[in-house]
């Protein structure tokens, strides 16, 4: 009875949780996130939230019903609800990685957690979880011991307890020992990691088993499940912010809309914050830094300055509950700030880890056999090569257009002249693409341009670039060279999008 409770009655609970909290976050933006991240999205916000109403002791036991009405809420406004069928692979995906997560664990026949012989810190984080669920950042009361040295340590000195809050709403709705609900709770954590993952690969490639591949192997790296079988919960939950923001930043590239529209990724920022303190903003940076130059060479420099200043402002607001109790850095994330401290490791990790790929029972010591991990190591980054070189290609060698003949002209249409691929559109939001806009044959940079087989430069692609046409542009035109026969040119046309 408990490992059903524990494995999928817990997860099922605290999925709708996130789930209503993630429209929630939605519906305050103009462009809403695509639907496989939504959750991370309800994660993030939950997060936010609870970290300002543990501040206290009088504000503490506010926090679930508070998340609760939060998510109902957010399914209210996105009523009515239309399951969409094209999610199905992204949540099979989701739910094979959570398969893989739980099994050491329900395949022992019992509700348990694991790696507590390396590492006692699951201890420490249910006993952080059970004092800001009920009286928040307050000491008060507690008399001198060992638990009371615990908490003082880490709660008194600004230790970031955003990851704990999901956890500790979803342990107060069920009722059940927390002891067994951690181990699932990072398993979801990694299940949501993978729809965050499949999002962000349908910013490369349309194809959904490619998709799937991506997700399901870059939520269960060495170092990760690693992590996940000691009791890291925050690595895995920063992992997920971070594939969150990813996703998040590079819709700003295709998505229309005023400042609203950096909502979400305000939020993922704070949560990933609150996860690890404010040195976790580091890992963001490699990320928002070159969407920032590409917003402004697209958009703009003074719509791209808007967009940045509300998401700094954003970022401030919902990160002071994280920067009162500790400072930007609180003591006890001392890595960051003492090249000499390691943490729970024995020596830092090794450079190669990065890729992944680590056959060890224990990430901190090499593994047993060293040459089958140095031909993995080099299949993968063979692979991650082979991938940017795939990406570098021309775009009309890629599987992302059916060919059909049709004729010698093909007209790229302007939204303002077809309302019925603008709703289209709107509903499936396409992919960032990696080329420039598309131009017409007569050098006009926007609108309804055409693409002429020979002479047109290869990127360019009819309705590829994702932005608004000029409405005074024309819908098609015709070649001045039309002696060619019509069975030798066709027309590209998109395939369906992805969620």
């Amino acid at each position: 009875m408990d490992l059903a409770v524990a494995w999928l009655v817990f997860p099922a609970l605290l999925l709708a949780l996130c789930c209503g909290c993630g429209l929630l976050v939605a519906s305050l933006c103009r462009c809403a996130p695509p639907p496989a991240l939504i959750p991370a999205c309800g994660f993030a916000l939950i997060v936010c939230v609870g970290q300002l109403l543990t501040l206290a002791d009088a504000t503490a036991e506010l926090t679930a019903p508070v998340v609760v009405g939060l998510a109902v809420a957010g399914a209210g406004f996105a009523l009515p609800l239309k399951p969409d069928r094209a999610l199905l692979p992204a949540a099979g995906t989701a739910l094979a990685v959570f398969a893989v997560f739980a099994a050491p664990i329900v395949l022992s026949g019992e509700a348990t957690l694991a790696g507590f012989i390396k590492l006692d810190d699951t201890a420490t984080w249910l006993t952080l979880t059970d004092r800001i669920m009920e009286h928040g950042r307050s000491l008060d009361g507690l008399a001198p011991s060992s638990h009371e040295a615990t908490l003082a340590f880490n709660l008194g000195k600004g230790y970031p307890i955003g990851v704990f809050v999901p956890f500790g709403v979803g342990v107060s709705r069920l009722g059940t020992d927390a002891a067994w609900l951690i181990q699932p709770y990072m398993a979801l954590l990694a299940a949501m990691l993978a729809l965050s993952l499949w999002s962000l690969a349908g910013q490369v490639t349309e194809s959904r088993p490619w998709r799937a591949v991506a997700a399901f192997l870059g939520a269960q790296s060495a170092l990760l499940f690693g992590y996940y079988l000691w009791g890291g919960v925050k690595e895995i939950a920063a992992a997920l912010l971070v594939a969150t923001a990813a996703a998040l930043a590079g819709r700003l590239l295709t998505s229309g809309g005023g400042p609203r529209r950096v909502i979400p990724l305000v939020v993922a920022s704070a949560a990933l914050a609150g996860v690890l303190s404010a040195g976790g903003l580091a890992w963001l940076a490699p990320i928002l830094l070159p969407v920032a130059v590409l917003l402004a060479r697209d958009v703009g420099l003074a719509a791209a300055a808007r967009d940045a200043a509300v998401y700094l402002a954003g970022l401030a607001l919902l990160s002071l509950p994280i920067v009162t109790p500790g400072g930007l850095i609180p003591p006890t994330s001392s890595p960051l700030t003492d090249a000499a401290a390691k943490g729970n490791l024995i020596r830092p990790l090794e450079p190669e880890q990065v890729l992944g790929v680590w056959p060890s029972g224990d990430f901190r010591v090499d593994p047993s056999s060293e040459a089958l991990a140095y031909i993995l190591m080099a299949i993968v980054a063979t692979l991650a090569v082979c991938g940017w070189f795939a990406l570098s290609a021309p775009p009309a060698k890629a599987r992302r257009f059916t060919w059909r003949p049709r004729s010698r002209a093909v007209s790229c249409w302007s939204r303002s002249a077809h309302p019925g691929w603008r709703a289209r559109r709107s509903q499936r939001p396409r992919p960032h693409c990696l080329s420039p806009p598309c131009s017409a044959p007569d050098g006009s940079p926007r609108g309804a341009c055409a693409l002429w087989r020979s002479p047109a430069p290869a990127w360019s692609r009819p309705g590829c670039c994702g932005r608004t046409p000029s409405p005074t542009a024309t819908s098609t035109s015709r070649p001045a060279d039309s002696s060619r026969s019509s069975s030798r040119s066709a027309s590209w046309s998109r395939t369906r999008g992805p969620p």
